[in-house]
């Protein structure tokens, strides 16, 4: 009687539990991290995961240093404790994604969608980070600290950067602030407080006050 061979079954991304991954090449072959999967302990350094689809992923104590996610579908997504320096986000859909104790040192956003429901938990640290044209509209950036972070051309509409930090970093080069708001920010010179709030920026909780009145008029 011949023996039945059973087909070998590629496991899932989210059972590799503290395997090394690093450099693997996901590009092209339908790389899908289902909803509300568990990738933990993980390196995944340099690994190519461009226009990954993860909905909902949970990525905790993961490495995704150098990682080039371009065009990657992470919305509904949470980094937590992960080490993501030099990852590429660019074009990336990130409505909804919560970064919570992560280092994004040198982290690429050009052209992101970070709009909505984004979540960076207190205290978010956007370290040496390139957002060149990326959008944060809308996001929640309460206590956040930018340190020599570039948002040339960024979209920063109704982004809430309450209480945040801004060191070395150029808030003016943003493309759009409307509705922004900045109260109890600090790094923001006065020259710049006052060319923000012309551009519809919101710097003091009167401004705010003042906005949503006028939003309820509407």
């Amino acid at each position: 009687m011949q023996r039945r061979v059973r087909p070998v079954r590629k496991a899932p991304v989210s059972s590799y539990y503290g395997r090394n991954i690093s450099g693997r090449k996901f590009v092209g072959h339908g790389m899908v991290i289902g909803t509300t999967s568990g990738v933990r302990r993980l390196n995944m350094k340099n690994l190519d995961m461009r226009e990954v689809t993860a909905h909902g992923a949970v990525f905790s104590y993961v490495n995704l240093d150098g990682v080039n996610a371009l065009g990657g579908d992470f919305r509904g997504s949470w980094f937590l404790n992960s080490t993501m320096t030099g990852i590429i986000l660019g074009d990336a859909k990130l409505i909804g994604v919560r970064f919570e104790n992560v280092n994004l040192t040198d982290a690429h956003f050009e052209g992101a969608k970070v709009n909505s429901s984004i979540k960076f938990s207190q205290p978010a640290l956007l370290n040496r980070a390139n957002c060149t044209g990326a959008s944060f509209q809308n996001a929640q950036l309460r206590g956040a600290e930018l340190r020599y972070v570039n948002l040339t051309g960024a979209n920063l509409n109704g982004a809430d950067f309450t209480g945040a930090k801004f060191v070395y970093t150029d808030v003016l080069a943003a493309k759009n602030v409307e509705g922004a708001i900045f109260v109890d920010s600090t790094g923001i010179s006065d020259r710049a407080t006052a060319e923000l709030r012309k551009r519809g920026a919101l710097m003091t909780t009167k401004d705010v006050a003042k906005y949503r009145n006028k939003k309820k008029v509407r």
